[in-house]
């Protein structure tokens, strides 16, 4: 999401699976399948019944 701001810059290479993920050609919706849900806080959903959906 870095490259959405303006004036941001990011240099090297970011390996998942010994692939760079900061690749223009990566499908992001594959990857996003594949990594799951990484939260900062382990809190963010702290209220949340997972019963209630279907996964």
């Amino acid at each position: 999401m870095n490259d959405l701001i303006k004036d941001c810059r990011v240099t090297g290479e970011m390996l998942f699976s010994d692939r760079n993920i900061r690749g223009r050609d990566l499908d992001v919706v594959g990857l996003r399948k594949s990594i799951g849900m990484v939260l900062s806080e382990a809190k963010s959903f702290y209220d949340v019944d997972l019963r209630q959906y279907r996964l």
